[in-house]
């Protein structure tokens, strides 16, 4: 998945005037918004909307939106806009712009579906933040606007100092890890996350590393009370299933049947370490019977939730997050799934 380049409006508009004189449309700008034209034919009257990436339910929130908002053939710009949402606006009339190099408007006299080779109009105004500091306050903040109640976010939101204790970073990091959501448009100005943009963006860096076991994690009950697993203590930091098990627990819809050997996030290097030697690792070619990996920020050990099928569940966002990796089955569950317990961030 290659990273997402955020734009301000104005330059993502200049992007789409780039795209569309790169394969010989003429361009001219006005208030009112582009004159669009190919050929012989007469100019159409484009009206750019631009968003940051589109799911195929954001799409259809858009043209609820924008149908009556103003004249002209509405054109909907992002970073992404994946093959269902493309379908979601042509099939409403809409144009779109997918910044990745694709471009598609179709109005009486103008017919336009090109691949184009895209630069971005300007830089990035700064990076997401690296490391487990970026990960766990962005965690933190998905986490909590993914709550049933984050309808009233002064409910759930979490202070600087809370976002640091569940990343387990420092506070002056964490301060400094919202400063540069703020810069990068990804919170809203109550300091609640814009969403999917934020959920996209972290996706880009949420990188578990899983290490077959021979023997399943859960096998020998001395080694969890050991390893301070807290299988039955959610108010400690601790183990957690993860992966298709726990997106199943949250009631995604799983694409393609068998679920396999669970996957487990530990709190630390520390514990996966003392699990290979302990448990063994699984042999090239023999099926794994358990897989685990450090948990990419702690704010997942910290949040593990009570799903019903005997252990800890990672919470909803992480269990997205690792849905979203799956570049086969991902995109299609995610754009099916519809929370029964919280609200969707992706």
């Amino acid at each position: 998945m290659s990273p997402t380049v955020r734009t301000s409006a104005s330059s993502a508009v200049r992007d789409l005037v780039g795209a569309l004189r790169q394969i010989g449309a003429t361009v001219v700008e006005s208030p009112a918004g582009l004159e669009v034209g190919v050929g012989a034919g007469e100019s159409v009257l484009v009206r750019p909307v631009t968003r940051s990436v589109l799911s195929a339910g954001r799409a259809a929130d858009v043209v609820r939106a924008e149908a009556n908002e103003g004249s002209g053939l509405p054109v909907v710009i992002a970073a992404r806009i994946p093959a269902p949402a493309r379908e979601v606006l042509s099939d409403a009339g809409f144009g779109w712009f997918d910044q990745r190099g694709h471009v598609r408007m179709a109005a009486p006299g103008l017919l336009i579906d090109a691949d184009v080779n895209v630069v971005p109009a300007v830089a990035p105004r700064a990076a997401f933040p690296s490391g487990r500091t970026g990960v766990g306050a962005a965690v933190a903040l998905l986490v909590a606007a993914s709550l049933p109640d984050s309808d009233d976010w002064p409910s759930v939101a979490p202070t600087v100092t809370e976002i640091a204790r569940l990343a387990e970073v420092a506070v002056s990091g964490a301060s400094t890890a919202l400063k540069t959501f703020r810069a990068l448009g990804y919170l809203r100005g109550d300091g609640s996350p814009v969403v999917p943009d934020l959920f996209w963006a972290t996706i880009e860096h949420w990188a578990p590393n899983w290490v077959g076991l021979a023997q399943p994690i859960d096998a020998d009950a001395k080694l969890i009370v050991k390893l301070e697993a807290n299988l039955d203590d959610l108010d400690l930091s601790g183990w957690c299933v993860a992966g298709d098990a726990a997106a199943a627990a949250w009631a995604a819809p799983i694409i393609g049947g068998d679920i396999g050997a669970r996957q487990w996030y530990v709190p630390s290097n520390d514990v996966l370490d003392t699990l290979r030697w302990t448990l063994g690792e699984a042999n090239a070619g023999e099926r794994a019977a358990a897989f685990v990996a450090v948990a990419p920020t702690p704010v997942i050990c910290h949040r593990r939730v009570d799903r019903g099928i005997g252990a800890p569940v990672e919470p909803l966002v992480a269990a997205a997050l690792d849905l979203a990796l799956d570049q086969a089955r991902g995109p299609e569950t995610l754009e099916q799934w519809e929370p029964d317990s919280g609200h969707r961030v992706w």
